[in-house]
């Protein structure tokens, strides 16, 4: 969360467009930024796993067997069609890569859950450009605007987890074993064939990485900020 965040920074700072997938270490429970800590309460099976809190908003996830990936970009106006175009690009590029294994995905087309208060978790709440197949959710994403620099990250679940039984991933919903890593390299290919043909693959470097670890301690492991609401 913190190396997000230093990249939007960083979008701001130089306009340099940043593309990043990662996993995460252990099973892990992201908050929305506007959900209350104790709110995970309300899913039991989910309790052994930390918790850390987003920038962006959202239900929960949990990272488990899934990858996260996170896109900054510069923008000119906050309210163009650019930010909403920026999921669709993302999305439309994963429903081209799974048809490599004829799997006919599709973006919801409309929201849904408009009971209050909406589910805790993010994979069973239904917004317009999330990927469904066969009517369930495998990949959602959110944004954090700030000033001239956008940040979008989004999480695909490739598989179930133990913690979140109740939500079925591409691997059961497909009965197909496709790896994460399968997935990886197609779909970074049709994400930056969309809008940067020319990128080059860089380590994060020394700087960039000493901030990234302030903003870890001071925010993202820092208690307060997880029970901030």
């Amino acid at each position: 969360m913190a190396a997000d965040e230093v990249l939007m920074q960083n979008t701001l700072a130089t306009g340099t467009a940043t593309l990043r997938f990662y996993q995460w270490s252990q099973a892990t429970l992201s908050l929305g930024y506007f959900q209350a800590l104790q709110d995970r309460k309300s899913h039991p099976t989910s309790l052994p796993c930390p918790v850390v809190r987003r920038a962006t908003g959202g239900g929960a996830i949990l990272h488990h067997h899934e990858l996260t990936y996170c896109l900054t970009m510069a923008v000119t106006d906050r309210v163009s069609r650019q930010l909403t175009e920026l999921y669709e690009v993302v999305h439309q590029s994963l429903i081209r890569v799974l048809r490599q294994w004829n799997l006919r995905a599709e973006l919801a087309g409309k929201s849904e859950n408009l009971a209050q208060p909406p589910p805790f978790l993010c994979f069973q709440r239904r917004s317009p450009q999330d990927v469904l197949l066969d009517g369930e959710k495998i990949l959602g994403s959110a944004q954090k605007r700030h000033r001239g620099a956008i940040l979008q990250h989004g999480s695909l679940l490739v598989g179930s987890s133990p913690f979140t039984p109740e939500i079925p991933g591409l691997q059961e919903i497909s009965s197909e074993s496709i790896a994460t890593e399968e997935l990886l390299s197609p779909w970074k290919q049709e994400i930056l064939a969309c809008l940067s043909p020319t990128a080059t693959s860089q380590p994060l470097s020394a700087d960039e990485i000493g901030h990234i670890n302030a903003a870890a301690n001071e925010k993202f492991a820092n208690l307060d900020w997880t029970a901030r609401r």
